[in-house]
Order: C-alpha cells, then sequence, then structure tokens
C-alpha cells in the first residue's frame, strides 16, 4: 500500500513488475489524496494492461492534482488504452480549465497510428483551449 504526501512532486515507479492489481492500489491512494502535488508520474517497464492503466485514468479523474507527465511506456497497452487516455483528457479539460498535460510516454506499447493520433489530438486541444 502506497501513502503519498502532499508535498511529493515525482512518482518513478520505472521496472517495478508493477501489475493491474498494484494499478488498483495505486489507484485507490490516489482517489483519497485529492491535493497531492505530484507533476511527474513514471509507470514505464512493468506488467501493466488497459485495466489497470485505465482505472489509473479513472482516479485520476476524482483527483485534484495536475500532473503535467506521464509515462506508461513499455506496458502491455493497446489501443483501447489510447481512445480511454483521449477521453480522459478531453474530460479533465472540460472541467478543469488550467489542466494541461506536457509530456506523455506510451512508445514500447501496442499503441497504432490511430490511437496515437487521438492522443495526439487531445494533448493539441489542451494546450490551445
Amino acid at each position: 500500500m502506497f501513502f503519498f504526501s502532499r508535498k511529493l512532486k515525482l512518482i518513478d515507479l520505472t521496472g517495478n513488475e508493477i501489475t493491474d492489481r498494484g494499478m488498483e492500489d495505486i489507484s485507490n491512494q490516489m482517489e483519497q489524496c485529492k491535493k497531492i502535488k505530484v507533476k511527474t508520474i513514471k509507470f514505464a517497464s512493468n506488467s501493466i494492461s488497459n485495466r489497470g492503466a485505465t482505472s489509473f485514468l479513472e482516479a485520476m479523474l476524482k483527483n485534484e492534482s495536475q500532473i503535467e507527465e506521464l509515462s506508461f511506456a513499455d506496458n502491455g497497452l493497446s489501443e483501447q488504452f489510447a481512445k480511454n487516455l483521449a477521453e480522459y483528457l478531453k474530460i479533465r479539460r472540460q472541467h478543469y480549465d488550467n489542466y494541461v498535460i506536457k509530456k506523455f510516454e506510451l512508445g514500447g506499447n501496442g499503441i497504432g497510428p490511430e490511437g496515437v493520433a487521438l492522443v495526439e489530438k487531445e494533448l493539441l486541444r489542451n494546450k490551445h483551449e
């Protein structure tokens, strides 16, 4: 179980063999710590599938932190996660005027050109609206 501090700025869990179950635990903690000031979270090189990564996005919809950088590189994500991520970015933009994610890493997953285009489109909208 993780306990997040309100002063924490970076969470780097790269290469920690995190699974969907671990992501669900992390997501539950993120929901409970609504005002943490984390700017960067890295979940690269773990064993996270669409289910685990999407549970994190759902938790972030209930969280007031404003993450600027997020990495899910080299996990087990597919095109469906890219669609979920694009929808997440759209919803966050609609509810938080000053919310802008600056960097998102998805390399090394099973996300094709269509998914990449969806995410890029929403990231560009975040920067311009």
